[in-house]
């Protein structure tokens, strides 16, 4: 719960018989901050978990997003893909780029830490909170975003840089 940087721990199992030890197995456990993705080369497809759509900051942008909507299309309904026309979606990842674009967001380097791999995310409420956000932290924040409004959204990872996409139909 408190555990702030990468640790490593050692965990024994024992098997006992008649009280004495038939066999023994030790295992090196790393365990990281709930903000730390450990990065590719561990697990990739755990950088989902780090998509929260259900926060303040995700709902007050899709708030935000939805006056965009009605201002430049008429519709301020944020349905996903009840539509059934792709440029619905469109129109709203649109929106709430501007959104986001407008919400003064500055780049800066990850988070410090003493990991060797991955790097720590700043979750929506620390973006909302210091309004510093790397390229991973502002993509995962726009898939938070889009899948609490209903979208599918991809997140990719290129040398050095992350961006997203979704799926219009």
């Amino acid at each position: 719960k408190n555990l702030t940087e990468r640790r490593t721990v050692v965990i024994t199992f024992r098997v006992y018989v008649d009280n004495i030890v038939a066999c023994e197995k030790r295992f090196e456990v790393e365990l990281l901050p709930k903000n730390q993705w450990g990065g590719e080369s561990h697990m990739p497809e755990l950088l989902g978990a780090f998509v929260t759509p259900n926060t303040d900051y995700t709902n007050y942008l899709l708030k935000k997003s939805s006056k965009l909507l009605d201002k430049y299309y008429g519709d301020s309904r944020i349905d996903g893909y009840q539509s059934n026309d792709r440029k619905r979606p469109w129109q709203f990842a649109a929106a709430l780029w501007s959104v986001i674009s407008q919400e003064d967001i500055t780049y800066c380097q990850p988070p410090a830490s003493f990991a060797t791999g991955g790097q720590k995310i700043r979750l929506s409420h620390d973006i909302a909170k210091n309004g510093l956000s790397t390229c991973l932290d502002t993509a995962l924040l726009f898939a938070s975003c889009l899948e609490q409004a209903g979208l599918n959204p991809i997140v990719v990872l290129l040398d050095g840089h992350a961006l997203v996409g979704l799926w219009l139909i």
